[in-house]
């Protein structure tokens, strides 16, 4: 018998690629726009290509982008789970809009399933949980522009709930003393996978995960009479988070090298200097939560 828990993850993940498989019965090629047509796929043919030939994935002799995979940041060179899949796929002989449909829904897959148990973990019921795992796949950022445009932005972001979820659950003490590594594993995965958008979502993400902890010891030193212990060890309670990130970038180092290469020499920083307003939320669309 399968596990409730892991039925219901199926349940959430099946209604969202029921409903991707609706989108291409309708239009095959949904999910091949723009950028995604002309960068990013190319790319994942040519990581591909070097996997099978042997060579390493630095490097490209045949790439509008001059051939710089990993000096790109957004290829996701250095993500083992983008090399697994991006070798899956073109073993596949699709068509090119149905690789890229391919591509895209094994990251949806994986977004919604990590969202259904981050959302099992925060004590929501499994029918708010398996709708939580659709908003988070099938909003309009996600599948109307990062899984048919900017595919690194649904590369990495669908590690967060991932993240957020394993970090929360190295807080726990009796997990033991190497339950950093798995958030670790996760954060590794969002910052090689190329878009630094979700490196700096996931950040404020633990900085929510460590004032939540500090607030529910908080709440524990008021009901105790032990003050002083409870708020050394809440400061000490806090180390698989940080060793998360530790671990995390130790991981990625390679790919942290060329995102601070990106971010400095980028055409758009040397373009817009400061804040790119055109992601900037107006306060109007706020109605939008309601």
């Amino acid at each position: 018998m399968i596990p409730r828990h892991i039925a219901e993850c199926f349940l959430a993940v099946g209604l969202v690629l029921g409903f991707c498989l609706l989108l291409l019965a309708r239009d095959p090629g949904f999910f091949w726009n723009d950028d995604y047509q002309v960068q990013y796929l190319p790319a994942s043919h040519e990581i591909s290509r070097a996997w099978e030939t042997g060579e390493s994935t630095l490097l490209s002799p045949s790439s509008w982008f001059g051939g710089a995979l990993a000096g790109e940041y957004q290829h996701g060179s250095f993500s083992i789970f983008i090399q697994a899949v991006c070798v899956l796929i073109w073993k596949l002989n699709l068509t090119l809009p149905s690789t890229a449909a391919a591509f895209s829904l094994i990251h949806l897959a994986v977004l919604a399933a990590g969202t259904f148990y981050l959302a099992r973990q925060r004590n929501l019921s499994a029918d708010l949980a398996i709708f939580a795992a659709v908003v988070a796949s099938l909003n309009g950022w996600i599948i109307c522009w990062a899984a048919t445009d900017w595919i690194p932005a649904l590369t990495s972001f669908a590690w967060i709930p991932w993240s957020w979820w394993a970090l929360e659950r190295s807080l726990k003490s009796e997990r033991g003393l190497t339950r950093f590594l798995p958030a670790g594993f996760f954060i590794y995965l969002i910052l090689t996978a190329g878009w630094p958008f979700s490196v700096l979502m996931m950040g404020v993400t633990t900085l929510f995960v460590i004032l939540r902890h500090g607030l529910q010891r908080h709440r524990l030193q008021r009901q105790s009479l032990q003050r002083q212990s409870l708020q050394r060890h809440s400061l000490a309670g806090l180390w698989p988070v940080i060793a998360a990130w530790v671990w995390g970038c130790l991981l990625a180092a390679p790919a942290l090298l060329m995102l601070v290469e990106y971010v400095r020499i980028g055409l758009r920083v040397e373009h817009h200097q400061g804040l790119q307003w055109q992601w900037v939320v107006p306060p109007t669309a706020l109605v939008g939560l309601f």
